[in-house]
């Protein structure tokens, strides 16, 4: 089943896609694939929103090491990319560069893979595994991060791109699907090539103003 899941997933979509009287895509990069990779003319772009309802609870418990730090949101798996996040920083830690602390708030399949490799680049004081977090947990992490960082391979229109920009927090991600759509390099963000730690390491050099 491992081995055939993806083809099948593959199969049953472009069969759905193509039954459905319509389709709906997050982001027009989105739609563009659709059509290209589903053979499906019947595409509409409908973004994510977010901003709709205040958040409410108790008081968020913000990390101890005050505020500045890089922060990631999202399921740990393989097509996030946070390997190449870690290059990044492992070669700023390894050439004098002072960079935030990186926190990493999800979980996922590929998180013993992510601890492993953070424990062999020496970045266990660098970086810390928050788990799953709630959404009031997430609010309370973007209202102290000095970056959001989004250096994923492939999106659609990631939610906690646009909750970071609510929130006024600059972003660093990736340039894939919809993210160039909601983030304009150079001046709600930057933008670099995925899976490049070395345009993602100037990046964030530059927004945190190393």
């Amino acid at each position: 089943f491992r081995w055939g899941k993806a083809p099948l997933h593959i199969l049953l979509g472009r069969w759905t896609a193509q039954a459905a009287d319509l389709v709906l895509a997050p982001s027009a990069r989105t739609a563009e694939e659709l059509r290209r990779d589903y053979g499906v003319a019947r595409v509409e772009v409908l973004p994510n929103v977010t901003g709709g309802l205040p958040l409410a609870g108790a008081p968020v418990s913000l990390p101890e090491d005050g505020s500045g730090y890089l922060l990631f949101v999202g399921r740990l798996r393989i097509r996030k990319g946070v390997e190449v996040l870690f290059e990044a920083l492992r070669r700023a830690q390894a050439d004098g560069q002072p960079l935030p602390k990186l926190l990493i708030a999800g979980d996922g399949e590929h998180r013993v893979a992510l601890e492993a490799t953070a424990t062999a680049f020496g970045l266990t004081d660098a970086v810390s595994f928050l788990g799953r977090c709630d959404a009031l947990r997430i609010a309370g992490l973007l209202s102290r991060a000095a970056a959001l960082v989004v250096p994923s391979t492939y999106e659609g229109m990631p939610l906690v791109i646009l909750e970071a920009m609510a929130a006024g927090v600059p972003i660093v991600a990736s340039r894939v699907s919809g993210i160039p759509e909601v983030v304009l390099d150079g001046e709600t963000g930057w933008l670099v090539p995925p899976e490049d730690p070395a345009a993602l390491r100037i990046a964030l050099a530059a927004c945190c103003g190393g």
